[in-house]
């Protein structure tokens, strides 16, 4: 039994499919013929994409980290072939850290901090989208390699501002969040969440810079 088939809350087991009708249901219990196929295309997937990565190396004299981003691919493509929470989980996951990998391989410093943390962040967004209803941890995992990758962009952006502009920044900062404070009681709470998050992500680019 592959880790796939320990899920949990699928019309295979006689539960409702958590996607409300917007996706086909996830496969019952997949016999030695439907694991057998699968298994077949995700190593096949997986070898054609390091293939062709080797072949990108060799042509254009780079050093790809593309292991990840392969197995992931494997398995995103196993998963279509018979509908599984934990290959879709596991193929989302690794092939959006499979990304940041190769984003490393060809760029360094912030920007490529800010674009591997953002390819984190839509594997597990990819995750919450396609199984809501169980996966309320890979939204918060997304949230938090979002801010990441907003933090590590704002770097990069005040690294590019005037000094005067920067210094600028940490007035509007306090200023805002003395606002919130004052009108926290006046404005609609998703409204004050989200300012909460726009000056985190400025307070924490302005100590990166710093």
């Amino acid at each position: 039994m592959s880790f796939g088939d320990l899920s949990t809350g699928h019309a295979g087991f006689g539960m409702a499919d958590d996607t409300d009708g917007l996706y086909p249901p996830d496969a019952g219990h997949p016999t030695p013929e439907d694991r057998s196929r699968r298994m077949r295309t995700a190593v096949g997937t997986g070898l054609v994409v390091a293939g062709l990565a080797l072949l990108i190396e060799r042509a254009l004299g780079l050093s790809l980290h593309f292991g990840p981003f392969a197995v992931g691919a494997g398995l995103l493509a196993g998963w279509l072939q018979v509908r599984r929470y934990g290959w879709f989980v596991g193929g989302a996951v690794v092939t959006g850290f499979g990304a940041g990998a190769l984003v490393h391989s060809v760029m360094t410093g912030v920007p490529a901090t800010m674009l591997s943390s953002f390819g984190a962040a839509l594997g597990f967004l990819a995750v919450f989208v396609r199984y809501p209803h169980r996966s309320t941890w890979a939204l918060i995992a997304a949230a938090f390699f979002g801010i990441v990758g907003a933090t590590a962009g704002g770097v990069a952006l005040l690294g590019l501002l005037p000094h005067v502009a920067a210094n600028i920044l940490l007035p509007v900062v306090v200023i805002g969040a003395g606002a919130l404070l004052l009108l926290r009681g006046r404005l609609p709470s998703q409204v004050v969440r989200v300012g909460v998050v726009v000056l985190a992500i400025l307070f924490l680019a302005l100590a990166g810079s710093n």
